[in-house]
């Protein structure tokens, strides 16, 4: 970490990520003012419909200009299934775990993110019967010395 971080481990923090809509994701989690934030884990569940399509979650970290980070579960989730979707620091894997629940594990990298970033989820051909479960963002904040 840049030595700006007096505290190597900063304070953790859960937000909780309401359950969305029917066939809607996440909504925008924008890092508040006069901090910066470290995610550790984003972790939700996708219930898949009927509806035959292939849907592909993908978390984003974005500034106020571009998608400087953009993760994808590898492999499609298809109709009728329940999947953990699971993003931590440095995981590069996706494991089935049986036929109806899938275990979908991937990589977010080592970011300080400062107040105005985003992180969120597109999925990709989510269809309108499709639930996320409420999810949990974990990070570790600090107070952004520069504000």
């Amino acid at each position: 970490m840049p030595s700006i971080f007096p505290d190597w481990f900063g304070r953790a923090r859960v937000i909780v990520l309401t359950q969305p809509a029917a066939g809607a994701d996440y909504a925008v989690t924008v890092v508040p003012n006069n901090v910066i934030w470290v995610p550790d884990a984003l972790l939700g569940t996708l219930t898949t419909a009927v509806a035959a399509a292939n849907r592909y979650p993908t978390l984003y970290l974005q500034d106020n200009a571009s998608h400087p980070f953009i993760s994808s579960v590898q492999g499609a989730i298809v109709a009728s299934q329940v999947t953990a979707c699971d993003w931590y620091q440095n995981a590069t894997q996706f494991l089935p775990v049986n036929n109806s629940y899938l275990f979908g594990v991937c990589g977010i990298p080592l970011v300080a993110m400062p107040e105005g970033y985003k992180i969120y989820i597109i999925t990709v051909n989510i269809q309108a019967a499709d639930q996320w479960s409420a999810g949990a963002l974990k990070v570790r904040e600090w107070l952004n010395p520069h504000s």
